[in-house]
């Protein structure tokens, strides 16, 4: 797509030239429309991983505010609201406020106090991410030989993975060969008398250090930025003298370097890529296969290998591994549970259930279903007496009987490890079975019970129309009862009348007082 400006026109990207300032890119870039701001970005995959070669890390200080409150709700939208990387060998600074264009969590207002009247009007997150590249290429171009851009941060996979999240929202997943540096693994091991592990919070290791920060706007960008500089290079002097600063430090050899708690990473030996793709594909899949293949097309070309799509894909949550394996591992126990109530468990070998369900956890080990488990190594060595601690007490025991601590079967474990592993077809073939009896047991069960039910129904019906025919019948008969009580009645009080009429001489009204007609119409009257 052809753009109104190309990315060799940008300040500062001709050759030669030195690098500009945050200001004069923003200046150039935030009045692109959205559709250039990606052409120039797809673009920028280039040039920016031919760097990987290089061996010369180039050191920023990066730090980041965003709008949620929690770090792990970067899998539900978060964005970065204020970003800051320093560059420690120049002290140029790449700071700046970014409309994140969502709502800031009121939580996270009270922590850095941007509101989002603070970042109305600030530059759109694509062209603040654009320029970030920009000016981190620039900078790395100057280096003699080129250099790999190296983040160091406080707790320093938050920022990057907040920060990488942004650049692949805008269509670029960081090169492999970028690292980072963790400044809290750091102070851990530089200030181990700092006390306990809140004392390592930035801000706490500056007053051990003596460092004045009081007057500081804490959990802004810029300002932790500068702090985090002074903590590093006052931890450095404070363990090995005078002059030992950052960059002299990220300078030498790995093995000094880790004598330093400095751990530096390349991000293609983390899993920071793969959160980045799982956080993406969460908010938008299309964008996240966008990225990715620009992401394997660039990597390629520079002469590396990209991370697989089926790493991509997967999420990178060691808690969701271990649930899925322990909830498999629960499924096979209670199966082989139920084989030790048929009396089908008992065996001499090793148990090889759980090594089935459970892939690369436990193996070789000669222990029975429902034996306590312990812990230890686990790696399927034959005789491996030890159970993975991820699923307590479901197997375990190491050639022991069912129930028996996995200590006590050690010895047997040995011998019976190797003899586990060839009945793992017979065991297949066992839980095939019992499946199938049980699914044939629950059909069953299920009949009877819907014959069971069926026949209550039939039953309560045929009560229910038993209750209607008697009490019609009941009805019928009261009404002919009270009929036959007022003929009756009507009878007798005509009989009377007439003999009354008689005995005192009056006119005879036999024929009027007759009750055979009065009778008849009674009973009319009554139908």
């Amino acid at each position: 797509m052809a753009t109104s400006i190309g990315l060799w026109d940008l300040p500062g990207m001709a050759l030669g030239t030195s690098p500009v300032s945050m200001q004069e890119l923003l200046r150039v870039i935030e009045p692109l429309p959205a559709s250039d701001v990606d052409t120039l970005i797809a673009q920028m995959h280039a040039p920016l991983y031919k760097q990987t070669g290089a061996q010369t890390h180039r050191v920023f200080v990066c730090d980041q505010e965003n709008t949620t409150y929690y770090d792990r709700d970067i899998n539900s939208h978060g964005r970065v609201v204020d970003v800051c990387v320093v560059d420690v060998a120049t002290g140029d600074k790449f700071s700046t406020l970014v409309d994140p264009q969502a709502k800031i969590h009121w939580k996270a207002v009270q922590i850095h106090g941007i509101s989002y009247k603070t970042v109305r009007g600030a530059p759109r997150g694509p062209h603040v991410w654009l320029a970030l590249l920009l000016w981190i290429y620039q900078r790395c171009e100057q280096t003699p030989g080129g250099a790999r851009a190296l983040f160091v941060a406080h707790n320093v996979h938050t920022d990057t993975k907040h920060i990488g999240v942004e650049l692949a929202r805008a269509g670029l997943l960081l090169p492999n060969s970028w690292a980072e540096l963790c400044s809290l693994a750091m102070s851990r091991k530089l200030v181990s008398d700092a006390g306990s592990r809140r004392g390592h919070r930035l801000e706490e290791v500056a007053k051990h250090l003596q460092l004045d920060c009081s007057c500081l706007r804490l959990h802004r960008a810029e300002v932790d930025c500068d702090l985090l500089i002074q903590v590093l290079d006052a931890m450095l002097e404070r363990r090995f003298g005078k002059g030992n600063h950052l960059l002299q430090s990220v300078a030498l050899s790995e093995d000094d370097r880790l004598d330093r708690g400095m751990a530096i990473k390349p991000l293609s030996q983390t899993n920071r890529l793969i959160c980045i793709l799982s956080a993406l594909n969460k908010v938008n899949p299309r964008q996240r296969n966008l990225v990715y293949s620009r992401y394997v097309a660039a990597t390629r070309a520079a002469g590396m290998e990209p991370i697989s799509d089926e790493q991509s894909s997967r999420n990178s949550s060691s808690s969701k591994i271990v649930n899925q394996q322990v909830q498999k591992a629960k499924q096979v126990a209670e199966s082989a549970k139920q084989q030790q109530r048929s009396g089908r468990s008992r065996r001499t070998g090793g148990s090889d259930v759980i090594s089935a369900a459970v892939p690369g956890l436990v193996g070789g080990a000669g222990g029975y279903a429902g034996a306590p488990a312990v812990a230890g190594a686990a790696k399927g060595e034959p005789g491996s007496d030890v159970i993975s601690t991820a699923v307590p007490g479901l197997v375990g025991g190491a050639g022991g009987y069912t129930g028996a601590p996995a200590v006590s079967g050690a010895e047997k474990g040995k011998q019976g490890g190797s003899e586990g592993g060839s009945s793992s077809a017979r065991q297949q073939q066992q839980q095939q079975q019992l499946e199938q009896a049980v699914a044939e047991e629950l059909q069953a069960s299920e009949s009877a019970l819907f014959g069971k039910l069926k026949g209550e129904f039939a039953g309560q019906v045929e009560q229910e129309q038993q209750k209607q025919r008697e009490q019609q019948l009941l009805q019928q008969r009261r009404g002919e009862q009270l009929g036959s009580a007022s003929a009756s009645w009507l009878n007798e009080a005509c009989t009377q009348a007439r003999t009354e009429e008689r005995s005192t001489g009056g006119v005879d009204h036999s024929g009027v007082w007759s009750t055979e007609g009065l009778g008849e119409q009674q009973q009319q009257q009554q139908q």
